[in-house]
């Protein structure tokens, strides 16, 4: 049973060659393909040839070259002749190429025997209308020697054995190689750009552990809120809310400013209105409220008729900041804009921060300026 050899390459002579030298005259070639193998896109590529060879077990045609013309002369009616020295060429039909016939060819063996030197010579013009076996038996002429190493040999052999099997007598196409046309020069492969040196790593640090101080954290929140005592009294400002509460900040803040209990000026008494136009100077006018909602919107009717120019609303620190709100919406809903607000017994809360959710801005603290110094008692006692 015939085997399969693939031999592989980059130049196809030098395949022929290794084909005839290491598996013999009785090795075909039965098929031949050109590969491309590596590069960018098709270009850069290295060409590779790829070989199929059939070798047989066991010689089943004629043993030699002698024996094939034998066989060739016996099919044409020929009688059989003597191979000379020297033969040209089988020639095709269809071909004109010019070939030489071996004066011998090697008998099969399991290793090759080495090729006999080669001879050139002059090879003749073939007949143009000679049948296929007539015209491999006109190649057979004295004085001309063959070489193994001709590419005509190996076209020669085709056809003697294509001759002796009874099939066609064209041989393998010769190969071509083939032609990729670049319409442009490929961009040159940038250089690689080479990587920096790396800085030695610094000597590793016992991690440093900062913690901040809660109580600077707290003093930074309560700047920002914190407010300026009054200075002078102007205009006429309320103070709303429960009795005891709004009187003590109505106090304070005409002591801060320098003013004596005659600018506090209650409503509902006869001296409210002349109070409060007092041409030396400012006021403070104190209204009552319990704080409930009914409260606060009858105090804000009451403030209605008067003109003031601001509003502070007593509350209690000790309330839930919904219930506070609802009580200043109350007292805007009697017709008067409240500005700030005043709270009595932060003193007795937990969390005094929680006065920073209202609605209003806290300028009080139990009847005193609420100053840094005002909010940071309460507060860092507390943390």
């Amino acid at each position: 049973m015939p085997q399969r050899l693939l031999l592989e390459g980059s130049d196809i002579d030098e395949l022929l060659e290794r084909v005839r030298t290491e598996h013999g005259p009785d090795a075909r070639i039965v098929h031949a393909e050109q590969k491309l193998v590596g590069g960018v896109g098709g270009f850069f590529a290295k060409r590779r040839f790829e070989v199929a060879v059939s070798v047989d077990d066991a010689p089943t045609g004629p043993a030699s070259i002698d024996d094939l013309l034998a066989l060739a002369d016996a099919q044409d009616g020929a009688a059989p002749r003597q191979l000379p020295a020297a033969a040209a060429p089988a020639a095709h039909p269809e071909r004109t190429e010019p070939t030489s016939a071996p004066t011998s060819a090697p008998s099969p063996a399991p290793s090759p025997a080495p090729s006999p030197a080669p001879t050139s010579a002059p090879t003749p013009e073939p007949a143009q209308n000679a049948s296929p076996v007539a015209a491999a038996t006109t190649v057979r002429q004295p004085g001309r020697q063959v070489s193994t190493e001709s590419e005509s040999f190996d076209h020669f052999v085709r056809e003697l054995i294509a001759q002796a099997e009874g099939g066609p007598l064209h041989p393998e196409p010769a190969f071509v190689p083939a032609t990729v046309r670049v319409e442009r020069a490929p961009a040159p492969v940038p250089a690689p750009i080479p990587v920096s040196a790396v800085a030695p790593a610094a000597e590793a640090q016992p991690p440093t552990t900062t913690t901040a101080d809660p109580r600077l954290e707290l003093l930074d929140r309560l700047s920002t809120v914190a407010v300026v005592p009054p200075t002078a009294l102007t205009g006429t400002q309320v103070v709303v809310g429960p009795w005891e509460a709004a009187m003590a900040v109505a106090r304070a803040w005409v002591a801060q400013c320098g003013e004596g209990d005659d600018a506090i000026v209650e409503v509902g008494t006869e001296s409210a209105g002349a109070a409060s136009a007092r041409p030396q100077g400012g006021c403070v006018v104190v209204v009552a409220s319990d704080g409930s909602s009914a409260g606060s919107r009858r105090a804000g009717r009451r403030l209605a008729d008067l003109g003031v120019d601001a509003v502070t609303a007593v509350v209690d620190a000790r309330w839930d900041i919904a219930d506070i709100v609802r009580s200043l919406d109350a007292l805007r809903a009697g017709g008067v804009r409240v500005d700030a607000v005043a709270a009595h017994g932060v003193a007795d809360v937990a969390d005094p921060l929680r006065l920073l959710d209202l609605p209003l801005p806290v300028t009080w603290l139990d009847a005193r300026p609420a100053t840094l110094g005002t909010w940071a008692a309460p507060c860092l006692d507390r943390l």
